[in-house]
């Protein structure tokens, strides 16, 4: 009995492998790459998040803005960039250790952080695109991607009637963060820029204190 056994086992085998003739593997090449199957797994594993914050930000008149006849300009014929008040910027985190503050007209809201730096005079990353300037005869140059040299926090949620002033802005950043932080200006810059550029965009270092 057991002799017939042995002699059935590798017809059995055969048999079996026989009827799965017809089933064929998947290649590998038709299979979802392992890529894929881990973003549908964990979407934000390997990325950097970019979040975006609203913040006030004090809008520093351009330097040399003075009429010729030497009496300055009045309020009422300032243009819009000359003008010294807090306005609505976004910051947008850049991976885990920089910020960029664009301050080109974010929608203004009802409440929002005031943005506030250090002076810790850090040296200017890598990671920071390059300073670009563009210069004109006729307006206030403007320039992107000023660097700080600065740690960046945001405060509690103040409204706009909160910071008329800048020193309304600076005692809510000391305040909330201790001796030295201020409120960001729009003409803090580490990098060395032409007497009345208008940044567009600034860089800090992320690291809240």
């Amino acid at each position: 009995m057991t002799q017939t056994l042995r002699a059935l086992l590798p017809l059995t085998l055969a048999g079996l492998l026989a009827s799965c003739g017809g089933m064929t593997p998947t290649p590998p090449a038709a299979q979802a790459p392992l890529s894929a199957l881990n973003e549908d797994i964990c979407p934000s594993c390997g990325r950097p998040s970019i979040s975006v914050r609203p913040g006030w930000v004090w809008q520093a008149p351009a330097a040399g803005l003075v009429a010729s006849s030497g009496e300055g300009l009045s309020p009422e014929a300032a243009p819009e960039w000359a003008a010294s008040r807090a306005v609505a910027a976004e910051a947008r985190s850049r991976g885990r250790t920089l910020w960029e503050v664009d301050l080109q007209g974010a929608p203004l809201p009802k409440e929002a952080p005031v943005i506030c730096v250090d002076d810790s005079h850090e040296e200017r990353p890598v990671l920071v695109p390059a300073l670009t300037l563009a210069l004109s005869p006729f307006s206030p140059g403007t320039a992107r991607n000023v660097w700080t040299g600065a740690r960046l926090a945001f405060s509690k949620p103040v409204a706009a009637e909160a910071v008329q002033t800048e020193a309304q802005g600076q005692e809510q950043c000391a305040a909330e963060f201790g001796p030295g932080w201020r409120m960001l200006r729009s003409d803090h810059a580490a990098d060395a820029l032409p007497l009345g550029t208008q940044a567009l965009t600034l860089w800090a270092l992320q690291t809240q204190p």
